[in-house]
Parts: C-alpha cells; structure tokens; sequence
C-alpha cells in the first residue's frame, strides 16, 4: 500500500466525510473508488469544465 496525503479546509473534510458516512463509506473507501473509476474509464469520471463566469474572467 502507498500513501497519498492531502490539505482540505476542515469544513470541507467534515462535509465530506458526513456525505460519505451517509453512503455508507469511510472517506478512504470514496477516494479510492474515485480513483479506480478514473483508471477504468481512463478519465475523470465527472465532467469538469469551466463556467462561464470563469471563462469570462479568463478573457
């Protein structure tokens, strides 16, 4: 096994960690099928985009 640390504002850890728990997950099990369903679909498995406010500021 390999370690990944990560820096997450403590709000964000504790709501996500409160979403998981009600999925029934710990917040390890979510991160590693995250990236196992990025490896299988050999993307992220979520679109991600700008929006148009961000593409906006960006011109």
């Amino acid at each position: 096994m390999a370690r990944i640390q990560i820096y997450v504002s403590a709000d964000m850890k504790r709501r996500a960690s409160q979403l998981f728990e009600d999925l029934g997950l710990d917040p390890d099990t979510a991160i590693n099928m995250f990236l196992s369903q990025s490896l299988c679909e050999v993307e992220l498995p979520f679109r991600s985009r700008l929006s148009k406010f961000d593409r906006d500021r960006r011109s």
